[in-house]
């Protein structure tokens, strides 16, 4: 009896012991449960916040269609009427009750930030590096673009320039600018930003640019690829063998550009090209002779004028001095003018100097780069580097350029200064906060000139106002 109620009572123990652990663990599955609603339900609250549309006073659309609107304009290179429906899609898919905006109202946008950046970004102080250049004339403007490349005491340059290594300094559109003119706009823009000083000037060599600087005592430094380029303009604008050989390659072009040969045909030749057309013409030959054991016999019969001698000895040459701007170029616009650059040029031309034998032209364009660096040899002494590439203000006048819509220069240039900035919510609030569309109309009359259209509105406008009189 004893050992029965013994076994019974180690039974109900551990029964007990069981249940009491069952009983542990689904506490500790609601206590995870709690814990996950609560997160959740945390979550929720920031996703909703996130979402919900955030006005901004004065504006009829919220935060987020603006800030996806002007970065799809400044950064994805959009249209404004993509960037518009874009952003009206995106309100369709978040259930937002907003229409698409008109493409006026992106422009609106764009300009207005982008005069906030220009006149109200984040304090410039400490010594730069203008890189200033004006603008190929688009109808009867031009625009006039100053760069800033700030200098750091504790490191140096080892990279070609990007976007996000240059701000916006001051950019003015004008029908003509001489030296008088680009000195009154960098007098202006340098009391806008009293803060900041000007170590030197990077440009093209252009009289203007040249005879201002100089008169604001601010030092030039040349640009490494209009000095390569004119080097090269000089030894190359007469050369008949290679006037022959574009010659060619437009008119295979021209022939077979719409046949079964079209993948031979060489790029598009560009009238005003920076090197002459180098470039293009040593890649185009250098593919041909990579494919040339595929071609079919009616194929290498139509390009056997490249095997023929002259044109091989041409194209020799032309590798030759393709081979020594590769070099140059990528040492310069690296790491800029320096001892260590001349030095790191010399060996590397000592090396290509032993592969092969340098033409007289090439001997000529080696000359032209020594004489580069004799001529900053100066400047190198005071600084440990220099920068000397405006390849990066070239880019900028590209980015702008290739905007599409209509070929005139006007204040949608404000959109430049935006480039190397990062499109956020609060940032767009703020820029639109501080600057009014009046502000922008402002600065359109004061800094841009008559273009074709308004012309063409005044001269209609006088006509019907004529009309009615008479």
């Amino acid at each position: 009896m004893r050992v029965l109620y013994k076994n019974t009572l180690h039974q109900l123990n551990h029964l007990c012991c069981g249940k009491k652990r069952r009983i542990e663990v689904l506490r500790a599955r609601l206590r995870r449960r709690d814990a996950k609603i609560v997160r959740l339900e945390a979550r929720i609250e920031e996703l909703e916040v996130q979402y919900e549309p955030r006005p901004l006073a004065g504006h009829t659309y919220p935060l987020q269609m603006i800030a996806l609107a002007i970065f799809i304009r400044v950064h994805a290179n959009g249209s404004l009427r993509c960037a518009a429906k874009t952003v009206g899609f995106l309100a369709q898919l978040m259930d937002w009750s907003y229409t698409t905006p008109v493409h006026a109202t992106v422009d609106n946008w764009v300009r207005r930030l982008g005069l906030f950046e220009l006149q109200h970004g984040a304090a410039k102080q400490g010594k730069y590096v203008a890189v200033i250049d004006e603008s190929i004339q688009i109808g009867c403007e031009k625009a006039l673009l100053m760069l800033g490349v700030k200098l750091h005491p504790d490191r140096c340059q080892t990279s070609p320039l990007r976007f996000e290594d240059v701000e916006v300094l001051g950019v003015q559109v004008a029908e003509s600018w001489t030296a008088d003119d680009v000195e009154n706009f960098i007098t202006r823009h340098e009391e806008q930003h009293d803060q900041i000083e000007i170590a030197y000037a990077i440009c093209d060599g252009g009289g203007n640019l040249n005879k201002a600087l100089i008169s604001k005592g601010i030092t030039v430094v040349s640009d490494c690829s209009h000095k390569l380029m004119n080097a090269l303009k000089k030894s190359l604008t007469s050369y008949d063998a290679l006037s022959r050989l574009t010659k060619f390659m437009g008119k295979y072009r021209s022939k077979y550009i719409l046949s079964q040969s079209s993948h031979l045909c060489p790029p598009t030749l560009r009238r005003k090209d920076r090197f002459l057309r180098l470039f293009t013409v040593v890649d185009w030959a250098d593919r041909i002779d990579e494919c040339w054991s595929t071609l079919t016999a009616a194929q290498r019969k139509e390009l056997k004028y490249l095997r023929s001698v002259n044109v091989r000895n041409l194209l020799r040459e032309l590798r030759q001095l393709h081979a020594l701007i590769v070099i140059i170029s990528q040492i310069v616009k690296s790491i800029g003018i320096s001892q260590h650059s001349h030095q790191r040029w010399l060996k590397e031309l000592g090396e290509y100097k032993q592969r092969a034998s340098l033409s007289w032209r090439s001997e000529q364009l080696v000359k032209t780069i020594e004489q580069y660096f004799t001529d900053h040899l100066t400047l190198v002494g005071q600084r440990d580097q220099l920068l000397c590439c405006s390849d990066i203000i070239e880019s900028t006048f590209g980015h702008y350029k290739n905007k599409g819509g209509m070929k005139v220069i006007s204040s949608d240039i404000l959109y430049l200064p935006l480039l190397a900035k990062s499109i956020t919510i609060d940032y767009v609030a703020e820029g639109l906060s501080k600057t009014s569309q009046k502000a922008v109309d402002t600065w359109h009359r004061q800094n841009t000139c008559p273009t074709r259209y308004s012309r063409l509105r005044a001269a209609k406008s006088a006509a019907e106002q004529r009309t009615k009189r008479a």
